[in-house]
């Protein structure tokens, strides 16, 4: 019985890593689909493909969390660079 119980946690702890693997490789995906929105509005921000680059080499070294939490920078700044790419279209004078 000992023997099964240890399998079956083996068992859900790869199903575990896996699902955390793929939810890494969304984040990252889901950043660079941002990211590339950000670039057409031109409101790129300067750092955004560095961190999905970093993002990236930490998935595939398996550092999901570390990925997980540049990717997540990435689609942050990505919004946010849309954002101000679209605030910028509607700027005027403010002294004038």
């Amino acid at each position: 019985m000992m023997k099964k119980s240890a399998l079956l946690a083996a068992i859900l702890m790869s199903l575990a890593g896996v699902a955390q693997a793929d939810a890494t490789a969304d984040a990252i995906a889901d950043a660079e689909a941002k990211n590339k929105v950000a670039a057409k509005a031109g409101g790129e921000w300067r750092d955004t493909e560095e961190h999905i680059k970093k993002a990236q080499e930490a998935a595939s070294k398996g550092d999901n969390e570390t990925a997980m939490k540049l990717a997540k920078k990435a689609a942050f700044e990505a919004e946010a660079g849309t954002a101000q790419a679209k605030a910028e279209t509607k700027a005027k004078p403010w002294l004038f």
